[in-house]
């Protein structure tokens, strides 16, 4: 590597630099955006459940369509109601007539579920954009840097030249910067 120009060189590590950033701003946006995700079927199955645990009838937390979700009553008391502790717990896991992964809250005796299908198009979606846009933006920086490192280098080559022939007074820049020092 200490062979190739200090353009390339320049260039190379601005590139790998800006993978290592669009990495890390991909991860956190895909883990933010799922976090909203989950946290948007979270209060939809909270809602649903209320809804049954109010009426005690299942059809009040059902999702729609029968494999995009569910809602069970499991046990009643006397009175018809739905009984049991309303502190909520929920969990994923697969279940049979829902698409993909499903997400469930049992609340009491009330279980509604939730098919994730929507939510892992979406973030899917989200990997392929930046699967697709990442390297491509990459790519555009880099031929931006290897502009700006070759105008960077400008006066370096101005120097080389007259150096190489023979003038005894080299140009140096405006700017009190290293390459004036160097001059």
């Amino acid at each position: 590597m200490s062979r190739l120009p200090i353009r390339v060189r320049l260039t190379v590590a601005f590139a790998a630099a800006m993978a290592l950033v669009l990495a890390a701003a991909g991860l956190f946006v895909y883990v933010w955006v799922r976090a909203d995700l989950d946290e948007s079927v979270d209060d939809a199955l909270a809602a649903r459940a209320a809804a049954v645990v109010r009426t005690g009838d299942a059809a009040a937390g059902l999702a729609g369509d029968d494999e995009d979700g569910f809602a069970l009553v499991i046990g009643r008391d006397r009175a018809g109601g739905a009984r049991g502790p309303v502190e909520p717990v929920s969990g994923e896991r697969e279940v049979a007539g829902i698409d993909g992964t499903t997400r469930v809250l049992v609340r009491g005796d009330v279980v509604v579920g939730q098919s994730l299908e929507d939510r892992d198009e979406v973030l899917a979606g989200l990997v392929a954009a930046f699967a697709l846009g990442g390297p491509l933006a990459i790519a555009l920086a880099s031929l931006l840097g290897y502009a700006l490192a070759g105008s960077a280098m400008r006066p370096v080559e101005a120097m080389r030249r007259r150096a190489a022939a023979g003038d005894e007074q080299l140009p140096l820049p405006a700017a009190h910067d290293e390459i004036r020092r160097l001059g």
